[in-house]
């Protein structure tokens, strides 16, 4: 993923509506729209919701309780 510029990644997706998923918590900082992160010992969710509704994703709001927002 280092060679690849992030705003070509998600340009793409947003055309497609394509939503994108990573393990890499700084991705979903970069305008990614769904991550994984540790908290401690337990896994933590990540969406971005701003690049979610550039993909055209929408969320439970169940699911959005369950996870971080990420701005």
């Amino acid at each position: 993923m280092r060679t690849v510029d992030m705003a070509t990644i998600t340009a793409r997706t947003r055309r497609s509506s394509t939503i994108t998923l990573t393990g890499v918590p700084a991705f979903v900082d970069a305008g990614l729209t769904v991550g994984t992160d540790l908290q401690g010992d337990k896994p933590r969710l990540l969406v971005n919701l701003a690049a979610a509704t550039a993909e055209g994703a929408q969320f439970e709001s169940r699911l959005l309780k369950l996870a971080k927002i990420v701005d």
